[in-house]
Order: C-alpha cells, then sequence, then structure tokens
C-alpha cells in the first residue's frame, strides 16, 4: 500500500506535463502569426521625387520564426515563390535582385534605342496578410506595372494557406465532397448581383466570357471571418474596361457543403 502514492503521483505529473506540452503546441499552432514587412527595390538613376520615375519595388511579409517552425518556414518560401513568379517563368533560379537589375537594364536597352523616350516605367508587387484565425491565413499578391502600352497592367491572387502545414489550401479541402453545383449556384447568383445582371439575361449576352454549364467560381478565393470571397481580374472573364469584380458569399449561405 504504500507504494501506490509515489506510483500516482508519477503518473498524475506525467499526464499534467503532458497536458501542458498539448496546449503549448496547440498555442504554437493556433496564435496570430507575427511579421515584419519588408521592401526590397531600386529606382532609375537619381530619381527626383517630385516626379514620376522609373523604379521597381516589392513589399513582402517575413513571418517570424524564432523555433524554426518547418511550417512557417514553409509560409517564407511560398511568399517568396510568389513574388518571383510575378516577373519570370518558374524554376528559373532568378532573385529579386536579379528581377530588380533586368527590370533597370531592360529600361535603359529602351533608352538607347528611343533617346527621345521620356516616359518612366513601374512595377510594384506586394504581398500582404488580409486574414488569419487560429487555422488560416489569407493572402494577398498584387502587382501594378507599366512597361509602355496603352495602359498599366495590374492582377490581384489570392491564396489561403494552412498554418499548421504551411501549405496552400484549395477548394476541395475547404468543401465537402460534390460541393460544385450548390457553390456555383451561389457564386452566380452573387455575381449576378454585383454586376446588376436579372436572372432573365444572359452572362455572355452581357459581354462575360463564360461558357454555357462554366463553373462561375474560380480558384482566385479568400477567407473571412465571415466567409469566403471570389475576385475576378480584369482580362479574367470580360474585357479590360469591365474592371475587376468581387463577390462574397457568407458561411451562412454555404455551410451545408463547407467543412470549415
Amino acid at each position: 500500500m504504500k507504494m501506490i502514492r509515489p506510483i500516482f503521483a508519477v503518473i498524475l505529473l506525467t499526464v499534467l506535463f503532458l497536458s501542458c506540452s498539448d496546449e503549448k503546441n496547440k498555442n504554437e499552432s493556433t496564435a496570430n502569426l507575427s511579421f515584419k514587412e519588408k521592401q526590397f527595390g531600386k529606382t532609375f538613376e537619381n530619381c527626383d521625387s517630385t516626379k514620376d520615375c522609373t523604379s521597381i519595388y516589392f513589399y513582402y511579409p517575413v513571418f517570424e520564426n524564432e523555433t524554426n517552425n518547418p511550417a512557417i518556414n514553409s509560409i517564407n518560401d511560398f511568399v517568396m515563390t510568389k513574388l518571383l513568379y510575378t516577373e519570370i517563368e518558374p524554376d528559373s533560379g532568378a532573385t529579386l535582385e536579379n528581377i530588380v537589375n533586368y527590370f533597370i537594364e531592360d529600361y535603359e536597352l529602351q533608352l538607347e534605342d528611343f533617346p527621345e523616350y521620356d516616359i518612366p516605367w513601374y512595377s510594384k508587387t506586394q504581398v500582404s496578410v488580409v486574414f488569419q484565425d487560429e487555422n488560416y491565413l489569407t493572402l494577398k499578391l498584387s502587382n501594378e506595372s507599366y512597361t509602355g502600352g496603352a495602359h498599366p497592367n495590374s492582377f490581384v491572387n489570392y491564396f489561403v494557406i494552412n498554418k499548421t502545414t504551411g501549405k496552400e489550401v484549395f477548394l476541395n479541402e475547404i468543401f465537402k465532397p460534390n460541393f460544385e453545383k450548390v457553390l456555383n449556384d451561389v457564386v452566380a447568383k452573387k455575381f449576378r448581383k454585383v454586376r446588376n445582371i436579372t436572372s432573365n439575361k444572359s452572362l455572355g449576352d452581357e459581354g462575360y466570357w463564360f461558357e454555357d454549364g462554366q463553373n462561375i467560381f474560380n480558384d482566385n478565393f479568400g477567407l473571412t471571418n465571415n466567409g469566403i470571397f471570389f475576385y475576378y481580374n480584369p482580362y479574367d472573364v470580360a474585357p479590360y474596361s469591365f474592371g475587376p469584380t468581387l463577390v462574397e458569399i457568407p458561411f451562412s449561405e454555404i455551410e451545408s457543403i463547407t467543412n470549415l
């Protein structure tokens, strides 16, 4: 009987230790990720701040990772990959410095070929955190550039990241199997509302490039506290003059098909 109490004490301490460890791991994975904003780029020659100048800049978050968490390493790698892919083909081995120097050098060549050319070029690429909860992170990648032509080019892409794994999340992970029909009906209705298109009119007749039977929802989406949204860039589904379209869907309207 005298051995029961010491053994019981050891068991109790072990249980408490494991419980505390589990809670610590849970807190590490669910807490908001902290980050620092970074900037890298340059302008052409000695730029006068009072006028437009040829320039290229990148703005992006670097998530703090004192414990060398593989998931956070993966997120930081993901951010850098997306920054690089706005300007180059995948797997080119380029760096931000390479891209910046190439952009400025390309402009210098333009001036050599056309000495009277005085139109500045610019490129601004930014990754920003637009939402995070205990499980997911929504990142926004935006780019605006001008290298001659009728108008600047721009796009916005969104990405959802699983904070535990550090990997990108896709629609088939957020929604239950066979979700497409229900989601498409909801998104199509919202799309029409945003664009003021009545149900008796064809999207094609209104100038949109949706084919019969094509899903209205796309893979350019993000999460918020209230739901999910889909973003359509100029030229995605309509001419440039139509501009972008943002369709927001509250979770309350799709709760039957989500895994969240």
